[in-house]
């Protein structure tokens, strides 16, 4: 019974779609903007509502919701495929970098699923070799290159040119100052006014000035979510897709 619906409900759903993509573009617009403030309404409803009708309906819209993300992600690896495979057959500039993702991507995905499946020692040690010989490695590089950028961002933060630069020049030699060795041997000179030693003031910059611009930091990231939130809800976030369809119709 169970496989009944589910052939059902996958026969229903590739008829939506493709009855959905025969439409002209500028009805598309309109299902999918409606669509979009439906599926919105619906968590929004579940959240003000506690305990109604529609908790019933959470579990399965969130499989729903898994399903179609899975079919995201595969539309974006073709999509990635065209453009680099474009790249590479008309030679554009760089064309070689496209290369080299798009063999990369078909090693990783022919060895993944068959050490996955095939359970072959020889792949199994191909696949160690591409996962943790190169992707591993590759993923530190690129991680030890973005330090020289924070570095070069850090000096250029603290260079003395203003009374704010001044501040935070001297906060963050404090910090530094109260989190190695020498910090703390400096402190035991007997001139320093108790409670203010150096690790003492370090920590007071950490759990309080800090705390303080971090949580200032996290309700303007929050603020901006909730207004981009409701843009993609109500369709006022058109984006490309929506200008292209809008200009067809």
């Amino acid at each position: 019974m169970l496989a009944l619906k589910i052939i059902g409900g996958a026969i229903v759903g590739g008829a939506a779609i493709l009855g959905l993509i025969s439409l002209p573009p500028s009805w598309r617009k309109w299902i999918i903007a409606l669509v979009t403030f439906i599926a919105g309404l619906f968590y929004f409803l579940e959240f003000v509502l506690p305990e109604s009708f529609l908790t019933d309906w959470l579990q399965p819209v969130g499989n729903a919701l898994m399903v179609i993300s899975a079919f995201a992600l595969g539309l974006g690896m073709v999509n990635l495929i065209l453009i680099h495979a474009r790249n590479v057959s008309q030679r554009k500039p760089g064309w070689y970098n496209s290369l080299s993702l798009l063999v990369s991507m078909a090693a990783m995905i022919i060895f993944g699923f068959w050490n996955r499946y095939g359970h072959s020692h020889i792949v199994g040690k191909i696949y160690d070799v591409l996962f943790n010989g190169m992707l591993v490695p590759l993923q530190n590089t690129m991680f030890s290159i973005l330090a020289f950028y924070i570095v070069s961002a850090a000096y250029r933060a603290f260079r003395i040119k203003s009374l704010e630069a001044t501040l935070m020049m001297i906060a963050a030699v404090i910090v530094m100052l109260g989190q190695v060795p020498i910090g703390t041997w400096l402190s035991q000179w007997g001139w320093w006014p108790k409670g203010y030693k150096i690790p003492e003031v370090a920590n007071w910059l950490l759990t309080v000035v800090n705390s303080a611009a971090v949580r200032g930091v996290g309700f303007g990231i929050a603020v901006g979510a909730i207004a981009t939130s409701l843009r993609i809800w109500l369709s006022l976030e058109r984006g490309v897709y929506f200008e292209q369809i809008g200009g067809g119709g």
